[in-house]
């Protein structure tokens, strides 16, 4: 009789542990009776678990994004030290869970974008409406972290629904013809503060206002044209121009001419004018110059003129 190998036993457990032959029968040797049959049983079940957490290391090592079938494969990755970061974790990541759909994915996406943060199971069931066993499959992976900060914006750039166009509108799903009209007609009357009150104010169903997180952004809107604060001057009399407004400018005096010395002949002395009632007659209206002419005189150089 051939001798067997020693890898033979091992080689055995790898190909049960892959699916590719059965387990032998309990017992089918007469050795698996009592208590001494279930402890070999248990210690051959433990030898299979190692056998198949070494075997997805393998799988891990040659494809990193390798999908999980079971909550076995979950349990085996979590002792090989993967984790999955809850508030943080990407498309990618959560598309490695068993049972984890692609719309689930989307939703827990718009939430950490939102700036939605998941404090622990309840949280994440709630959300996704998980079954309790799906969730317990799963926990062995998750971690609950919480961030200061939202994360950095990646993908496709929200929506500002107070300052976009009718064309970039049209990119929000489920915004038909007639929503759109409404929410241009509500923000020409004021810009919209959050996503309550867009709902409050267009009436959109609870189906569509979950698709609408972290795809819209609520901005201030644009401002609007500057109006003049007082109206314009009217046109002066006679048909020119008005005069324009604002304070009037400051009146500049010449130079007076120094006051110390003898007067130059023809020029009188500068000082305070004297007191009393203005001189009346000819010589105040040509402003005092000269010595005034007795009457006789005035009145024949009116008549010569």
């Amino acid at each position: 009789m051939a001798r067997r190998h020693w890898l033979d036993p091992l080689a055995r457990r790898l190909l049960i542990a892959s699916g590719q032959i059965k387990p032998p029968a309990s017992g089918a040797d007469g050795t698996g009776s009592g208590m001494a049959g279930s402890v070999g049983a248990g210690a051959e079940a433990l030898h299979n678990d190692i056998v198949e957490r070494d075997l997805l290391a393998l799988r891990l090592a040659q494809n990193p994004a390798l999908a999980l079938r079971n909550a076995t494969e979950v349990r085996h990755a979590a002792a090989l030290g993967w984790s999955l970061d809850v508030n943080r974790a990407t498309a990618a990541d959560w598309g490695r869970l068993p049972g984890c759909g692609r719309e689930q994915v989307d939703l827990l996406l718009r939430l950490q974008k939102g700036g939605v943060q998941l404090s622990g199971p309840e949280d994440l069931g709630a959300v996704l409406e998980l079954d309790a066993a799906l969730l317990a499959s799963w926990l062995p992976l998750l971690s609950f972290r919480w961030y200061g900060e939202p994360p950095a914006p990646a993908g496709p750039v929200p929506v500002a629904v107070n300052s976009a166009s009718a064309r970039d509108l049209a990119a929000l799903p489920e915004l038909t013809a007639e929503r759109c009209a409404r929410l241009l007609r509500e923000r020409a009357r004021g810009s919209f503060r959050d996503l309550a009150d867009l709902r409050d104010r267009l009436g959109l169903p609870p189906a569509v206002v979950e698709r609408w997180i972290a795809r819209v952004s609520f901005e201030p809107g644009r401002p609007g044209p500057d109006l003049p604060l007082s109206p314009p001057p009217a046109a002066a009399p006679g048909g020119g121009p008005a005069a324009p407004s604002g304070p009037a400018a400051p009146r500049t005096s010449a130079p007076q001419p120094p006051t110390t010395g003898p007067s130059a002949p023809g020029q009188t002395a500068s000082g305070p004018p004297p007191s009393g009632p203005p001189p009346s007659g000819p010589s105040a209206a040509k402003g005092g110059a000269g010595p005034s002419l007795p009457p006789g005189r005035r009145d024949t150089s009116r008549r010569l003129r």
